[in-house]
């Protein structure tokens, strides 16, 4: 009787041990998880700086042609009026 109540100690044991294990696994996947979430987001929020700034430069951009084809404007109005 001694040797089954051996038997179901370290049966009970190794349960211990495999369930131990397998919640140890369990918490690495979900900090893993937790991980990649952060990063993901983190990258969006990079994104969306990102395109920010294009609009924000192609804003820019917009108002130095505009500029320049003032310019250009004026300089070819200068030009007429030095012929005339």
């Amino acid at each position: 009787m001694n040797s089954v109540y051996s038997i179901i100690s370290v049966l009970d044991d190794t349960v211990k041990l495999i369930l131990a294990t397998r919640l140890i696994i369990n918490l690495l996947i979900l900090a893993l998880i937790v991980y990649l979430i952060c990063k993901f987001l983190d990258l969006c929020k990079t994104v969306n700086e990102l395109s920010k700034r294009n609009k924000e430069q192609a804003e820019l951009l917009k108002q130095q042609n505009e500029t320049l084809v003032k310019i250009g404007q004026i300089m070819i109005k200068i030009n007429k009026d030095k012929e005339e």
